[in-house]
């Protein structure tokens, strides 16, 4: 379920970037968490940067590989505390999030 996540977001890096496909080795689990934490910083430090995405392309992306990865983000979570290694409770309307405005409305 790892490596899948970690190719949706490498997919939206081939859409953003126009990167080519390429396949996904089988990792270990430790390899894997490795992978996902890179490729989602890669993504994060490009859509920080990216500011040519329409809102059609910016909406396809969340509404599709980005839902689907927080889907399974929610998966693994559930799966955590079946088997009795619940993450710890965390209050996200208390996050303290920093919103860049990268286009001033004039």
């Amino acid at each position: 379920m790892l490596r899948h996540m970690t190719g949706l977001l490498i997919y939206i890096l081939r859409v953003i970037e126009d990167r080519p496909d390429t396949p996904l080795d089988d990792l270990s689990w430790a390899q894997e968490s490795q992978r996902f934490t890179s490729v989602l910083a890669t993504l994060d430090g490009i859509l920080q940067r990216q500011t040519n995405l329409t809102l059609g392309e910016a909406q396809h992306l969340l509404q599709g590989p980005l839902s689907d990865a927080m889907t399974h983000a929610g998966q693994l979570a559930l799966l955590r505390r079946a088997a009795e290694e619940a993450l710890p409770p965390e209050d996200f309307t208390r996050a303290d999030i920093h919103v860049q405005h990268l286009h001033p409305e004039s």
